[in-house]
């Protein structure tokens, strides 16, 4: 009776985890914008998602392909970038902008926080410039890298987003660009820097004081303590997009909302990270004791290897990743790098392998493979020992084989007088 009643409450527990799931998921329809998707960082997994594959126009959120790009080409972040005329001047009456002067010098790293943090037009233009020459070509760059990574309905005309029918992307591809460019500690620090000062310039004399125009990473009403940064973007064509880099643990996500209105776009992303945290659970993929695997130990002596010794290996850990509920489970694989010979010396602390975790062929985890035990390296006597080991079985060996070819030499020399003296019998009796 214990044991019925034990599976009931079991069995209700279940069946209430599901059900609050369920009602606890974020519908398409409950998200203001025309697009919007979330992303887990570690196994790519689509989370949430309306429309995101709809093309729509990015506005300043294109940004983050233009520091994407300047990460990738930059050399050195204290580089000097001149305003050029075209760069500043080019861009429209009322955009976003800094006040930059013709002919007035930033260093790479300082372009990259006021392209970012505020959202400087007239910056994407003159890093632009300094990647690929003129704005055209670094457009022409921006198209190429997209495709690359993976987006289908993207097409850039200016490095900044400022209105053009012709410049737009969608949900998924700003996505893959976010993922892309947050693998780079700068973009991290700047995107998550709420104030930033420029020093007064050879045309300036003023201290320019930016400010993060993300407000999910500034102290007020739509602050979110998981957000990491991201880039928020506004025209009238656009409406509001946000693109969200969040942490949370060992969880990171990725949001994008497009064709918000005023701002939906920090309440909608705040539902749709919410919604995406509480779907990630504990996967209990290997414990430390239990898995083990037992190496031999070898020495180099005189141009020869010698097996010296035997140790275990095992994780420096339990392996327990935080994965969301809608995996696929098959897909996951873990497989190792462990060589089945270990040169000496051998320390605990030295790692000797490792084991990998992939879902659908991409590495999720890895940890370092060590040895139970010290071993060290065996002096020239205890080898000489073994060696002197060896060569007396090697030749104990040689000898059983030469007695065991001898013996049947001898049978055989045997055999072959006997049937000699048959034959001679037969002919004597014949006769």
């Amino acid at each position: 009776m214990k044991a019925y009643s034990k599976k009931i409450t079991v069995s209700f527990l279940l069946y209430t985890i599901i059900f609050f799931n369920s009602i606890t998921s974020i519908k398409a329809e409950e998200i203001n914008g025309k697009s919007a998707i979330l992303i887990d960082m570690l196994t790519d997994t689509i989370m949430f998602e309306k429309d995101s594959q709809q093309k729509n126009f990015p506005a300043s959120t294109t940004k983050i392909m233009t520091a994407l790009l300047t990460l990738e080409h930059c050399k050195n972040f204290e580089d000097k970038i001149k305003m050029s005329h075209d760069a500043v001047y080019s861009i429209a009456p009322g955009s976003s902008h800094i006040a930059m002067n013709e002919g007035e010098t930033l260093t790479v790293e300082q372009a990259l926080y006021g392209l970012l943090v505020a959202s400087a037009n007239e910056i994407a233009n003159a890093l632009a410039e300094y990647v690929s020459g003129n704005v055209n070509d670094f457009c022409k760059l921006m198209n190429e890298r997209a495709k690359k990574l993976g987006c289908k309905n993207t097409n850039f005309v200016n490095p900044h987003g400022y209105h053009n029918d012709e410049h737009f992307s969608c949900a998924y591809d700003i996505a893959l660009m976010m993922k892309e460019a947050i693998k780079y500690e700068e973009f991290n620090k700047i995107i998550s820097t709420k104030r930033y000062e420029i020093a007064p310039t050879e045309k300036q004399t003023e201290t320019r004081i930016l400010y993060n125009t993300n407000k999910m990473i500034q102290y007020g009403e739509y602050y979110d303590t998981d957000v990491v940064g991201g880039k928020t973007g506004y025209t009238n064509e656009a409406g509001h997009t946000l693109a969200i880099y969040a942490k949370r643990d060992d969880m990171q996500l990725i949001s994008v909302v497009m064709g918000e209105e005023n701002f939906d776009a920090y309440t909608d992303t705040k539902k749709i990270l919410n919604d995406g945290f509480n779907k990630f659970h504990d996967v209990e993929l290997i414990k430390k004791n239990d898995w083990q695997k037992n190496c031999t130990v070898t020495q180099k002596y005189k141009n020869k290897i010698l097996d010296i010794d035997t140790v275990n290996v095992y994780p420096e850990s339990d392996i327990v990743l935080k994965l969301p509920n809608t995996i696929d489970k098959s897909k996951l694989k873990i497989t190792n790098e462990l060589a089945e010979k270990i040169s000496a010396p051998v320390k605990k602390t030295s790692p000797v392998g490792k084991i990998f975790v992939t879902y659908k062929n991409k590495i999720i985890n890895e940890t370092k493979l060590f040895p139970e035990e010290n071993i060290n390296l065996l002096d020239e006597k205890i080898i000489a020992k073994i060696n002197r080991k060896e060569l007396v079985q090697k030749i104990f060996f040689i000898c059983i084989k030469v007695l065991a070819y001898l013996s049947l030499t001898f049978a055989i020399l045997i055999f072959l007088i006997r049937r000699i003296n048959i034959r001679r019998k037969r002919k004597r009796s014949k006769n």
